[in-house]
């Protein structure tokens, strides 16, 4: 366990302070026995449907509902990908449904089991995950027991959960972990993390030049050929033109802007920048959070080992933020 996991335990005699005491018990509403009912779903679609999760909080009330949009690469309904199993947006779905928010988590078109959806990757664009984003929001809008939706848009399901609520009512927007500034900068900020040669490196932004132009590499750098890979290049093209800040202000719903400061992903300024794009915006920042909500050190290693680990639980103040605002 992480030093930054251990707590003392107070002495049963302790007054806690009123503040503390709510966060406390905020803390194991959600933290409590389960209380969700889990079924897999589809959307249909040509030429294959896309599939899901609902997740209900059990009982016969209506209840807020809220879809997950998952963040780059090829990442499933629950937070994984190839190599990178966290089961993330599993326990935030589980964590929800024990504060009354019913979630539906998806694959993205292409990915996991909606691979059939789009075989072809090169079709694919951030416009596609845009109307899958609003299809499925029609969806969940349309089942029992749900009074409302909203959308949680992690990493860069953030810039597509915003995209989506310029053309659909939405009744809240989170933005978890998203970047606040094209996905070009952010890309090349990452690249320099990574300690290539220098000769690599010029090569790599030249290429993020050209896909920022609108136009494609043929030939992409040898060593980064998964990252720039021609079939990819289109939809980043479509991403790299597009604002996060510009498009934020564009959106009317309440928003909220949730930042851990332990993210080597996306830094805190982007979600200071998010927070000021327009007047009304919630900034939320979780000390020692990072990009795949748990707790975690500071240093590159310790930090990376947790998106691994399917056995830590999401950081502690991230469910009642998210509980307190959806509610």
């Amino acid at each position: 366990m992480s030093p930054a996991l251990q707590r003392t335990r107070p002495r049963a005699r302790t007054r806690l302070p009123t503040r503390l005491a709510a966060v406390v018990l905020a803390w194991a509403v959600v933290a409590g026995p389960a209380a969700a009912q889990s079924r897999d779903v589809d959307l249909p679609g040509n030429p294959a449907p896309l599939e899901g999760t609902l997740t209900m909080p059990t009982g016969g009330q209506h209840v807020p509902g809220v879809l997950v949009v998952a963040g780059s690469g090829p990442t499933d309904r629950n937070g994984n990908q190839p190599g990178m199993m966290n089961d993330a947006y599993r326990k935030l779905a589980d964590g929800l449904a024990a504060c009354g928010v019913a979630t539906l988590r998806t694959d993205k078109r292409g990915i996991a089991l909606s691979a059939a959806a789009e075989p072809d990757e090169s079709n694919l664009t951030v416009e596609t995950s845009v109307q899958d984003t609003i299809h499925w929001l029609d969806w969940l809008r349309g089942q029992p027991r749900i009074a409302s939706v909203a959308l949680i848009g992690h990493s860069e399901g953030a810039l597509i959960a915003t995209l989506a609520a310029q053309k659909t009512a939405v009744a809240r927007l989170v933005l978890l972990e998203g970047a606040g500034r094209p996905a070009g900068e952010v890309l090349r900020e990452q690249i320099l993390q990574l300690g290539m040669s220098s000769a690599l490196r010029r090569r790599a932004e030249q290429t993020i030049a050209l896909l920022e132009n609108g136009d494609t590499d043929e030939e992409p750098p040898a060593g980064l050929g998964a990252l720039f890979r021609p079939s990819v290049q289109p939809y980043l093209v479509s991403l790299f033109r597009l604002d996060p800040l510009r498009e934020l202000a564009r959106v009317s719903a309440p928003v909220m802007v949730v930042q851990g400061t332990a993210d080597l992903q996306v830094d805190l300024a982007d979600s200071r920048a998010l927070a000021r794009a327009r007047s009304g915006i919630k900034l939320e920042v979780i000390d020692g959070m990072n990009h795949v909500l748990r707790l975690a050190p500071a240093a590159f290693g310790p930090n990376v080992a947790t998106y691994t680990d399917t056995m830590l639980p999401l950081a502690p103040s991230l469910l009642p933020a998210l509980c307190g605002f959806l509610r």
